[in-house]
């Protein structure tokens, strides 16, 4: 499995306004969370299967709640650096998916679908996705009218295989990825990676962290990743008000979770 995700959902495997996006295909099936990886030399050969059936090919989403929330899966835009408009609007997302939740959270999480995968965020809000030629693939969602230069927002970002692409990510949080990178594109020293002033990260294993950022305009910034080495790299940011920290909280724990099953 080179490339780690998401659905967080990542289908693989977040602020209560409604705004309605157009669906491109979808399936008629509810899907149990699960992780979707599509990797460059495989993506056209996925787009064309995913027009006869919706493409489930990964583990149940993490989580051990006895409680379970179905959650339409709204289709947002995205843009790719291989395939045609219409290859990508071809692909097919499934109606829905199924994700372990309590109760309490019912009508607040939401489920979307950007640059074929499932991702969840706050009920209500919008964003894009990005596939690269490589495979690797950025997702950014915010509230309607908002972004990710000024506001609250969640992103994520996968690298299944531009090494330097990977190291210098990784580099920000892991001192063997950082290593790794100084011996291979900084032998001289001139191209260092630029560390955020006032980072925290905390280990949660020898291939996941947690970090955290100071508050900046009023948003308190928290994020995970995952560096398995050269193979691949996921990283997930939560950008959000105080007033909005349990969201926050919720949705990291959510992919906290399905991280440590798939180390």
């Amino acid at each position: 499995m080179r490339t780690l995700l998401i659905i967080f959902l990542a289908v693989s495997v977040l602020a209560c306004n409604s705004v309605t996006n157009d669906k491109q295909g979808s399936s008629t099936d509810t899907t149990t969370i699960s992780k979707t990886t599509v990797t460059s030399e495989k993506i056209k050969d996925t787009v064309v299967a995913a027009k006869q059936e919706p493409v489930n090919t990964t583990d149940t989403l993490f989580g051990t709640s006895k409680h379970k929330a179905i959650l339409s899966v709204t289709v947002l835009p995205t843009s790719d650096g291989v395939l045609e408009d219409s290859e990508v609007n071809a692909f097919k997302y499934p109606d829905s998916v199924a994700i372990d939740s309590e109760p309490e959270w019912n009508g607040k999480i939401a489920a979307f679908g950007a640059a074929y995968e499932v991702w969840l965020a706050p009920v209500g809000w919008t964003g894009n996705g990005r596939a690269g030629a490589d495979g690797g693939k950025v997702i950014e969602l915010f509230p309607p009218g908002g972004d990710s230069l000024t506001g609250a927002y969640v992103s994520f970002y996968e690298e299944p295989a531009c090494v330097g692409c990977i190291l210098s990510n990784a580099g920000e949080y892991f001192a063997d990825a950082r290593k790794a990178y100084n011996e291979n594109y900084n032998d001289d020293g001139a191209s260092p990676i630029k560390i955020p002033a006032g980072l925290k990260v905390a280990r949660i294993s020898s291939k996941i962290v947690t970090y955290t950022l100071p508050v900046k305009n009023g948003l308190t910034i928290h994020g995970i990743a995952i560096y398995r080495g050269e193979e691949d790299y996921f990283e997930a940011k939560f950008v959000f008000p105080e007033e909005q920290s349990v969201m926050r909280d919720h949705l990291l724990n959510h992919y906290l979770s399905w991280l440590k099953s798939v180390q």
